[in-house]
């Protein structure tokens, strides 16, 4: 797993555990994606791992962000 949650009044708090790369940032942004449909959230937050994201970490919270 790539990201963790919770759920704390109607907000939802995504922690990204890694930094992202090729291989796991589709899944990391499709894991948010289905985490916000199946909550309905009002707001969402994201965690990035460091103080200075990869391209890619960046890349998933965009896509994520689209939606």
């Amino acid at each position: 797993m790539v990201i963790s949650h919770r759920i704390a009044e109607d907000t939802l708090h995504v922690r990204i555990l890694q930094e992202l790369d090729v291989t796991n940032r589709s899944a990391a942004a499709l894991q948010i994606e289905s985490l916000v449909h199946a909550h309905r959230p009002s707001r969402v937050t994201v965690e990035l791992p460091t103080d200075s994201p990869s391209p890619m970490t960046f890349s998933a919270l965009a896509r994520a962000q689209r939606m």
